[in-house]
């Protein structure tokens, strides 16, 4: 291919020096000046874009032309007059340094032109390894100030559960007293039953809310080490299973294999599973289908969890403390599953569509697996 252009650029080097010397031989008919400066258009334009080779070539055709055509005695290679001589050494000397300055010049252009491109590449690329940077750091930026966000509700949450537990005690011990002493009264009204047992559900509701303030107050403490995902969600199945039946749900898990084992703290990752499994359930009063699937992506274990639900509205966040769409519900369960997630350096999102379903994506860093 590269001999077949170079033939191709001596070709049209060559042409070139025709047509020079036809248009010579037209302006030679019409006046006694003899063409020569007319010769160095060919040897530049083979010079500059096809080489020096192209040049040179150029500039002995170019010469042999002058000599045949417009050297007495024309139509003959023979000279006549010593001076003619002359003339065609420094014709043949300024076409061989034409052509030689043409083609390096073009080459000097060439050569600028490709580190030109070659530095444009290299600043984009730069710039594209800063903007990925940039975005890392404000990814980063982004966890750290959650973190510090969970930090500052968790040491709230831990003053208040403490300030709640401890007449939440004292009046569950009263209920159970009163209860007791009531029990052997027959003649008691549905009013009073019926406000002892409401006051005892929400004394009970209050301790369960106070347990999740120290849950959230304090720090995630986790022992790691080998752990199969698959294994857990399966065993959080057969303890779910009739439960989840009876509510006409159906369970699908999808789990390869060959998928690598996690240094997770198990029982964690089982809180997590467990507590997500259980919103997708209370999502689908009607029944339903919740999927569980589980793969490998670069670096990443993504693990989702699926339901066909009834999703959840846009402008709720719910993992913010307190936000949840159930009538019974504290609005922290979410909110302790994403401090556990970040405290194994991953990471927790999900998607809804209302009237269609919600799944919770977790992401986990591979470089904890086993």
């Amino acid at each position: 291919m590269k001999a077949n252009t170079s033939v191709h650029c001596y070709v049209l080097a060559a042409l070139a020096v025709a047509v020079t010397t036809g248009c010579g031989l037209l302006l030679f008919q019409f006046g006694e000046s003899r063409p020569f400066p007319l010769f160095f258009l060919p040897i530049l334009f083979s010079a500059w874009f096809f080489g020096r080779g192209a040049g040179l070539l150029a500039t002995v055709l170019s010469a042999a032309a002058i000599q045949y055509f417009f050297i007495p005695p024309v139509w003959s290679f023979g000279i006549l007059y010593p001076v003619d001589w002359g003339s065609q050494i420094i014709f043949i000397g300024e076409g061989i340094v034409v052509a030689v300055f043409a083609a390096g010049k073009k080459k000097d252009e060439e050569d600028l032109e490709r580190r030109v491109v070659e530095r444009t590449v290299q600043v984009e690329l730069t710039n594209q390894d800063l903007r990925t940077e940039i975005e890392e750091r404000k990814l980063a930026q982004l966890k750290l100030q959650t973190q510090e966000r969970l930090a500052a509700i968790g040491r709230t949450a831990a003053v208040l559960a403490h300030e709640i537990a401890t007449p939440l005690t004292g009046m569950s011990l009263a209920i159970q007293i009163v209860k007791q002493q009531l029990a052997n009264h027959a003649e008691l009204s549905e009013d009073m039953v019926f406000g002892l047992r409401a006051l005892s559900n929400e004394i009970s509701r209050l301790t369960s809310l106070a347990q999740n303030f120290r849950s959230i107050g304090r720090p995630e403490h986790i022992e790691l080490k080998p752990t199969n995902l698959s294994v857990i969600a399966k065993e959080i199945f057969a303890l779910e299973k009739s439960s989840y039946a009876d509510r006409g749900i159906e369970v699908a898990l999808h789990f390869p294999p060959d998928l690598p084992w996690l240094m997770v703290d198990s029982d964690k990752i089982k809180q997590v599973l467990l507590n997500l499994c259980r919103n997708a359930v209370d999502a689908m009063p009607e029944g339903g289908q919740l999927t569980i699937k589980a793969f490998v992506s670069g670096e990443q274990l993504h693990l989702y969890v699926i339901d066909t639900g009834i999703g959840i509205s846009e402008g709720i966040d719910v993992f913010e403390p307190f936000a949840t769409t159930k009538p019974e519900g504290t609005g922290l369960g979410l909110m302790i599953v994403k401090q556990i997630v970040l405290a194994h350096q991953g990471t927790i999102d999900y998607t809804s569509e209302p009237g269609r379903g919600t799944t919770f994506k977790l992401q986990f860093p591979l470089l904890q697996s086993s």
